[in-house]
């Protein structure tokens, strides 16, 4: 059974009530008192105004917010896109359920297929879309890293963005007589769950730190025991919600910030054109066999990527993809090149042709690509697309010369700051001493005055509530570069 929802989403009927429950108390399905919202667009309403979600406008995408002018992105631009994306994802999954459901016809893409796994909702992979982001570091992926690094010389959980977000919404973001964060409901936070498991050896992947296994368990249960597919509650597959947020991610990823650098004249189309047509022909010319010893970067990725024999994805939906990929760019420096009109224009409007093919594509699969795999994807083709596009990103972006020179600056000012920090809240004689929003996080740990877990945990959750501009601004008054000035919350 299934209940079609006033937003338009769909859950199994038998899940309502832990889908929408909140960790504070039972599902509110209808609230009353003029609130028509279902639970889930309150949960948007929670993450839209919260201050953590505010503070990404200030959060490198991959550009810093300080270098960059106002077409490039940046977390808070990127996080509207992957919401918007979402959206529009698990809409169209739901509007098609109900054509299968006038026509009378079941399958994986019916409603009764969809409720097998729980249902879709639209406003969850929404407000998870927005949320996901959240516990970013300052700056990029590099000081992620760094601070992963140094809080693991005494805490095995490390830092992973991921579940840093889970920390923020289910315990840190204030939120009025609220013990639970943001106390969102079941459903979005298991839309949160990219990496429903806690750190495993030899992976930095993972969605929750140790120590939470009723929060897992909570979300969770937003999932029947099991599905088409097998074991779903207590496995490590995601969520549909949360496979919809992933998926609208790896596809704004791959394609706006590809975008960003062009728009900035800072990659070099026909570069990319002819690594593409190497990779092409390299695909053509091989066995899978033989590509496994090739140095082509995008090569190597592609056999990473390749799925098993088993697999409807084989190397000819890889080339496909390769030839498409070119042909665009192609496209594009030729009409750059020919300076038809603002290059802005026609490089947002190519890869908005890009998107839309991918978008068009997206469907439940009667089987996975692999196994223990996401069940919502592009075709195998499109797929192979999002993640060339990826790769190309990886490549001549996240790799370039600029990002890794912006990198280097960032690690150096949080390396200033990681002990500097860490003497301040260790010093202090009285909490009054330290900005409110440090002595929040400092006063939430036992105030600890000494190096430890707790100490360091008070440093990170610190730091991945401020800008990069804030933590810029607070090595110069820590480090005394500024001269004296009156330190205000943040800075």
């Amino acid at each position: 059974m299934y209940r079609w929802m006033s937003d338009g989403s769909l859950s199994a009927e038998e899940l309502i009530a832990t889908r929408y429950a909140r960790r504070s108390g039972p599902a509110e399905i209808d609230r009353g008192g003029g609130d028509f919202r279902t639970p889930t667009e309150r949960d948007l309403g929670r993450v839209l105004y919260s201050e953590n979600f505010r503070r990404l406008a200030g959060v490198t995408q991959i550009v810093s917010p300080s270098l960059r002018d106002t077409s490039t992105h940046n977390r808070l631009s990127h996080s509207l896109r992957v919401s918007q994306l979402s959206r529009e994802i698990a809409v169209d999954i739901l509007r098609f359920a109900r054509l299968e459901e006038s026509a009378g016809r079941g399958g994986v893409r019916s409603p009764v297929g969809i409720a097998k796994s729980g249902g879709i909702d639209i406003t969850a992979c929404a407000a998870a879309g927005l949320a996901h982001d959240i516990g970013h570091s300052p700056y990029g992926h590099a000081v992620g890293r760094l601070l992963d690094s140094w809080i693991r010389e005494v805490d095995t959980d490390g830092y992973e963005g991921n579940a840093q977000t889970l920390r923020i919404v289910t315990e840190l973001a204030p939120k009025p007589e609220s013990a639970h964060g943001l106390d969102l409901t079941a459903v979005t936070l298991s839309a949160l769950l990219k990496y429903p498991y806690t750190r495993k050896a030899g992976s930095d992947k993972f969605s929750m730190y140790s120590g939470q296994p009723e929060l897992l368990k909570f979300a969770r249960d937003a999932l029947p025991e099991s599905d088409r597919n097998g074991v779903l509650r207590a496995s490590e597959r995601q969520s549909l919600e949360a496979n919809i947020v992933s998926l609208a991610d790896d596809i704004t990823y791959a394609t706006h910030d590809l975008e960003d650098f062009l728009r900035l004249g800072l990659l070099d189309i026909n570069e990319v054109i002819e690594m593409l047509s190497i990779t092409s022909q390299t695909l053509s010319d091989l066995e899978l066999g033989d590509l496994r010893e090739d140095p082509n970067v995008l090569i190597q990725s592609i056999v990473l990527l390749n799925p098993k024999e088993t697999s409807p994805v084989t190397l000819e939906h890889c080339t496909s993809a390769l030839r498409s990929a070119t042909s665009q760019l192609k496209r594009l420096a030729g009409l750059v090149q020919h300076q038809y009109s603002d290059p802005r224009e026609v490089i947002s409007q190519v890869f908005t042709v890009m998107l839309g093919k991918i978008i068009r594509s997206i469907k439940v699969l009667d089987k996975p690509y692999w196994d223990g795999g996401p069940v919502i994807m592009p075709s195998p083709e499109q797929w192979f697309l999002t993640q060339i596009m990826k790769e190309v990103s990886q490549t001549y972006i996240i790799r370039s010369s600029a990002v890794s020179t912006q990198e280097r600056a960032h690690k150096s000012i949080v390396m200033e700051l990681l002990p500097d920090i860490l003497d301040w809240i260790t010093d202090v004689t009285h909490p009054a001493e330290l900005p409110p929003s440090l002595r929040e996080h400092y006063t939430r740990h036992g105030s600890p005055n000494e190096d430890g877990k707790a100490a360091r945990r008070v440093v990170v959750d610190y730091l991945c509530s401020i800008t990069d501009a804030q933590t810029s601004a607070l090595r110069l008054n820590l480090r005394g570069y500024s001269g004296p000035l009156v330190l205000t919350d943040g800075t």
